[in-house]
């Protein structure tokens, strides 16, 4: 009457020549009923591990690959905008592709910050030049137009007057035109054209000669020069004999414009020290401050 809760099974024989037909019933109630619950049961719970694990493994794939690319992004959002000094945090002990890619990212970061600030100092560097240069020009311009206004005048009235006019006029063209191949230099220099020239030198005609100069500008201004050439007549040297004076002319420049004493001198040795030759100059000027002292 209930056939849905029996499970019919028919075997059939022969016995004694006749056709034996038994027919087996077995009971087995709402058992389907159960396994049918249980089945969808396990199916739920099935569905249920499937998206707890893609929740993980989700999770874990945005932790190890999604957010440090996020992170990158950012990054190069803050470089774009110009902030170069925020470190990238990707991690620590990261040896994947992907720990590669961010510490590649961030040392080009660091290169572009280094590089960055260079070029601030250098570009800060530029401005402060060209604004002594131009101080320096003004000064002897303003000296120039003095004298030659003192003459128009008639102040100069005696020809020793105006010779010691025309002499200093001509001493301060000098000055700019040394002030202006200065900056000529300078503009050589950052485009990597300075011209040297090498040849054997002799370092005795060749300082005696400098200095000879450089003593009568000096006497000029009322400035004791003491110049000592210990160095044998036979010692030469290979170098650029107009890159030498050019700084040894800008260390005398600058001792004689930073000079704060009364009696004004300035000492001058070349010595033979071996495989070189030292020249030594000195001044009795107020030197160097020590915060100043990196930059020379």
């Amino acid at each position: 009457t209930q056939p849905s809760f029996y499970l019919c099974n028919q075997v059939s024989y022969v016995l004694d020549g006749s056709q034996v037909d038994i027919y087996m019933l077995t009971y087995y109630g709402n058992y389907m009923a159960k396994f049918r619950g249980t089945i969808m049961g396990y199916s739920i719970l099935m569905v249920l591990m499937m998206m707890l694990l893609s929740g993980v493994v989700a999770f874990l794939v945005y932790q190890q690959f999604v957010n440090p690319l996020v992170k990158l992004k950012e990054a190069a959002e803050r470089m774009g905008s110009g902030n170069l000094d925020e470190k990238i945090d990707f991690g620590d002990n990261r040896v994947d592709e992907v720990g590669e890619l961010c510490e590649s990212f961030e040392d080009m970061r660091q290169k572009l910050s280094d590089f960055t600030k260079a070029k601030m100092r250098y570009e800060e560097e530029n401005r402060q030049l060209i604004s002594n240069i131009s101080h320096d020009l003004r000064t002897p311009i303003t000296t120039i137009k003095g004298y030659v206004e003192g003459i128009m005048d008639g102040v100069a009235d005696t020809p020793e007057k105006q010779e010691r006019y025309l002499k200093m006029i001509y001493s301060k063209a000098n000055e700019m035109d040394s002030l202006i191949n200065e900056l000529s230099l300078y503009t050589n220099i950052n485009n990597n054209a300075i011209p040297y020239e090498f040849h054997r030198v002799s370092v005795k005609d060749y300082f005696d000669d400098c200095f000879e100069d450089i003593g009568l500008e000096l006497s000029q201004q009322q400035i004791d020069l003491k110049y000592e050439n210990k160095v044998d007549d036979t010692v030469m040297v290979i170098a650029d004999a107009e890159q030498i004076k050019r700084v040894v002319n800008n260390i005398v420049g600058n001792s004689v414009k930073y000079m704060d004493k009364p009696e004004k001198s300035i000492q001058i040795r070349v010595l033979d020290v071996g495989d070189f030759v030292q020249v030594e100059i000195e001044d009795n000027g107020r030197g160097i401050s020590a915060k100043d002292l990196p930059y020379i």
